[in-house]
């Protein structure tokens, strides 16, 4: 039986992919200035907003942080995780939803807090999808910087949305993406490993936050053409995996 606590796991994590970054760090710079020059740079998804229709009054869908949650990866943010989502929650809830994006590439917790959070209406939303974790884990923002930003843009919009429900979705998978060379695959994975340990201490402190992790996509029809972000096959799955939770 492990008796860490979750604060010292996270330490240890952190320290591990430190050590590991230090004593490789001539081959992960190789790494990241070959895939610099490889991945293709792909643009948000048009459309920032829509609606589906339902029996029921409409739940307002707000998706709100980095790239996934604008879209990456297909033409419109109807084939991304916001279209997606309120399709099945329409379907689950059977009641009208309706969807916006707030979203933007290469964002972290903090460009989300100072930027987009200001561009969030008053009472405009009922349950706030926040997609964060690839930049602040490539970013090396620490579990603790990681904490206090979620937590200040939870405070912030809990306020301005009147008592909202919120998701904190998972850290991308990195040991599954397909073009990150090792060792730069097990350090940032553990760089991910830590965010998301940190994210399960921000729900049990946090009474109206949920954290739901996201799964690897299984194929590379799954992803779209950069081989990082979903296609819309992969939103349709990360969504599919979602709603459940959602709706519990």
């Amino acid at each position: 039986m492990n008796s860490e606590t979750p604060e010292s796991q996270i330490r240890s994590l952190t320290r591990k992919s430190l050590l590991i970054a230090l004593l490789c760090l001539p081959v992960i710079i190789w790494q990241a200035l070959r895939l610099n020059h490889r991945v293709l740079r792909v643009p948000e998804a048009d459309g920032l907003s829509g609606h589906i229709e339902g029996r029921k009054p409409a739940l307002r869908l707000l998706l709100l942080g980095e790239s996934t949650s604008a879209g990456v990866g297909v033409s419109h943010n109807a084939n991304g995780l916001a279209g997606h989502l309120a399709t099945a929650l329409a379907r689950q809830l059977e009641c009208a939803v309706h969807w916006r994006v707030i979203g933007l590439n290469g964002y972290t917790v903090k460009q989300t807090r100072t930027r987009l959070c200001p561009q969030v209406a008053s009472g405009s939303a009922d349950l706030v999808i926040l997609v964060h974790g690839f930049n602040d884990t490539v970013n090396w923002t620490t579990p603790r910087r990681w904490k206090n930003e979620i937590q200040q843009i939870i405070s912030i919009l809990d306020t301005r949305l009147h008592r909202a429900r919120f998701i904190l979705t998972g850290i991308p998978p990195f040991r599954h993406f397909p073009l990150l060379p090792e060792p730069m695959r097990s350090v940032l994975g553990l760089r991910a490993d830590a965010l998301e340990m940190a994210s399960l201490g921000l729900v049990d402190e946090i009474q109206n936050l949920q954290f739901v992790k996201l799964e690897a996509l299984p194929a590379s029809d799954f992803y779209c053409i950069d081989s990082f972000h979903p296609s819309d096959k992969g939103y349709e799955l990360w969504a599919s995996k979602l709603v459940p939770l959602i709706v519990q």
